[in-house]
């Protein structure tokens, strides 16, 4: 049995599972492009660059902030990325596990929250072995709620003020996670009739911290002379962004996520329907947790896949409430059984095959692409990766010609009209760089914007009738 009392303990187990799930995805110089567009942009940042002027996305700055220190602790390097993940991955995993073992004094159950928020993380591409924003600010949320929760120090109330910044400065979506947590404090403070103690010895305190992240975040922007872009790209453009999908469209992508996940689905069913959990004080939190996520999650409208590990976290701690339940005790007993342990080995096994199948047994085209470009590319000259991988401004040491990082933002007609960018003035602006090479991924986008891009351009190499490099022709 794990001791709780050798605090570190659980975190080195909960790191080591981590990295062995996902241990295959350090293969692939891209596993999602968002990951290759904060990689980018941090870089960029490091350089000197400013975000949202010299740079630009659509994200909030804290994500590239935590690209730019990783790369400033272990170099360019796209394997430190996955491992910074796991990491982030083990220490919510490690938060949640404290949370549930406040919450049920069990060992058993906060070992089994942290598990099976690594199983969840961990299965698939889209849903979380990605490295995309929700890995980073659950393990924020997740100590904020911690801290707030369980502990009744003016620094603690601080700090996870200060981590409801980072997560909200992440990703603004982030939000949802503190509105339960506070919605659950002001109903009970109520019901204790000690609404003035809250404020006064949480909130205040919170609501500093919060500030801190926030005001740190706006000098940033004031101090480099970026502040209208900032109001522009976390008002208007935000605002511009609109989703016509239907109820039909909705309840398929929640049944993708609880049928996908179908076991953790099951087990919070029979938790719901338990007389002890009914009873229990924390079931008011977890179900404003999972009911605002849910919303935050569908109400968009934008179903990507990995929208869904903010879901994860209070996923897991109503599955491990199980141990709360009359089927406990009987769960207790099956998981010490050798079958139990025979079959999470298999699991485990078929989880490593799959991912070794997909991560480094089949071939990746852009490790041609980045060895031929090493070898064509003089460090003298400059790329356009258009379409394509922009992650090779990074494995390059490239610098892009244009601010539109992620390819999407100029070459997708949609986000071309959020943006309010006209294309052809945009590709008269990359042309004025004059990129020696350009690379282009096969595709019937914007004719026009084609054409213009590749006046005086000429092939150089097709890859597998994918993508095709052109050259600069003088």
């Amino acid at each position: 049995m794990v001791d709780f009392k050798k605090g570190g303990y659980p975190f080195v187990l909960f790191l080591l599972l981590a990295i062995l799930l996902r241990v295959f995805s350090f293969s692939p110089l891209v596993i999602d492009h968002d990951e290759s567009t904060y990689l980018v942009i941090a870089d960029a940042l490091l350089q000197g660059k400013i975000y949202l002027q010299d740079v630009i996305d659509t994200k909030p700055i804290g994500i590239f902030g935590i690209y730019a220190a990783m790369l400033k602790l272990f170099g360019k390097t796209i394997w430190a990325t996955r491992l910074m993940a796991c990491i982030f991955i083990a220490a919510t995993a490690f938060m949640l596990s404290r949370i549930q073992m406040k919450q049920l004094q069990n060992k058993t159950a906060s070992i089994f929250t942290g598990v099976v928020y690594i199983f969840m993380v961990s299965l698939f591409s889209r849903w979380g072995i990605s490295p995309n924003t929700e890995i980073y600010f659950n393990f924020f949320n997740c100590a904020a709620i911690f801290l707030l929760l369980y502990h009744n120090t003016w620094l603690s109330a601080i700090s996870a003020g200060v981590f409801i910044g980072l997560a909200f400065h992440t990703k603004y979506v982030a939000a949802a996670d503190a509105a339960a947590l506070f919605c659950f404090l002001i109903i009970r403070s109520f019901q204790e009739k000690s609404v003035i103690k809250l404020i006064k010895e949480k909130l205040l305190y919170a609501a500093f911290g919060f500030l801190i992240v926030t005001l740190t975040v706006v000098y940033y922007f004031l101090q480099n002379n970026a502040w209208d872009a900032f109001t522009y790209y976390t008002f208007r453009v935000t605002g511009n962004y609109s989703s016509s999908t239907s109820l039909s469209d909705s309840l398929r992508f929640l049944a993708d996520y609880f049928l996908r996940f179908l076991p953790v689905t099951v087990i919070i069913f029979l938790v719901a329907r338990s007389n002890e959990f009914q009873k229990h004080a924390s079931r008011l939190f977890l179900y404003f947790w999972l009911i605002l996520d849910l919303l935050i999650i569908i109400i968009p409208g934008k179903y990507f896949e990995h929208y869904f590990i903010q879901l994860m976290p209070v996923s897991s701690l109503l599955a491990g409430m199980i141990f709360l339940t009359r089927y406990g005790q009987a769960f207790s007993h099956h998981i010490k059984l050798p079958l139990f342990k025979t079959s999470t080995a298999l699991l485990i096994a078929l989880i490593l095959f799959f991912h070794h199948k997909s991560f480094v047994q089949k071939p990746e085209l852009l490790k041609d692409i980045t060895s031929f470009m090493q070898k064509e590319v003089k460090s003298n000259e400059r790329i356009y990766t258009a379409n394509a991988n922009h992650i090779l401004y990074f494995l390059l040491n490239k610098e892009s010609p244009t601010p539109y990082i992620h390819s999407s933002l100029l070459w997708n007609d949609k986000h071309r009209k959020t943006l309010q960018l006209d294309g052809i003035l945009e590709i008269d602006k990359i042309r004025e760089k004059n990129p020696d090479y350009i690379l282009w991924s096969l595709s019937d986008q914007n004719q026009e914007m084609q054409s213009r891009l590749f006046e005086n351009y000429a092939v150089v190499r097709e890859f597998n009738g994918k993508l095709v490099l052109y050259r600069r022709q003088f």
